[in-house]
């Protein structure tokens, strides 16, 4: 019944394109889009996700954004590209195999009097596209997408080194005792050393780690010297 009144009012809902693409697949991240219309509610309240994961933590510790270009890889939803656009980065691409879910909400925000011309999503796989031809940038960001690479971390790294001399990685401590993932490629990226162990290796070898006791999502950035 919840799940028929949430598609009843979508469909009635005339400031806002077609939400058809709800049905496209899991969102990850809580999104609000008034009206009673909600996704995700399970992350409403969540500090580690979504724009709770950006206002909470992220925004205070990464190099500021401010005239900045950034790359966001596996933006998912687009949340945290939006996040860095407010805070006047000069312009934010964020790369997913999907990119529905992030053209939707940049869409409604339009629809609802906010544009975002500084952010641009980009379909496509993390481990085949070329992210060279999109030029350098100041800062490169994956969060909670490192230990997702598997055996192409080392190949996205590597490319990384040729357009940008700042990387910020996110990990998830959550993974390291889930015994599920001990046996995937680089599943020791979820954590503060294997994250930081990766960085150096590409060349990224000035870090900073931010690892709050208790908090499960820890930042490590690295900078090539």
């Amino acid at each position: 019944m919840k799940f028929k009144l949430i598609v009843d009012t979508i469909k009635n809902c005339t400031r806002m394109p077609s939400l058809a693409f709800m049905l496209h697949k899991k969102w990850y991240y809580h999104f609000d889009f008034g009206r009673q219309i909600e996704v995700c509610t399970n992350n409403r309240n969540n500090i580690y996700s979504g724009f709770n994961n950006w206002d909470f933590f992220l925004s205070k510790h990464l190099p500021s954004v401010e005239g900045k270009r950034i790359l966001d890889v596996g933006c998912n939803a687009g949340l945290y590209a939006l996040r860095m656009a407010d805070e006047k980065a000069k312009e934010v691409i964020g790369i997913d195999r999907s990119i529905i879910q992030a053209e939707y909400i940049k869409k409604w925000f339009a629809t609802n009097g906010k544009d975002y011309p500084a952010v641009k999503y980009v379909k496509g796989d993390v481990t085949k596209i070329r992210f060279k031809e999109f030029g350098n940038f100041d800062l490169v960001c994956m969060f909670c997408i490192a230990y997702h690479l598997g055996k192409y971390a080392d190949s996205v790294m590597r490319q990384l080194t040729e357009f940008t001399t700042v990387v910020a990685l996110q990990g998830n401590l959550r993974r390291l005792t889930k015994s599920k993932y001990n046996n995937r490629p680089f599943h020791e990226l979820a954590g503060v050393e294997g994250m930081k162990g990766f960085l150096i290796k590409h060349g990224f070898d000035k870090i900073e780690v931010v690892s709050h006791e208790g908090h499960k999502k820890p930042l490590v950035i690295g900078s090539a010297c």
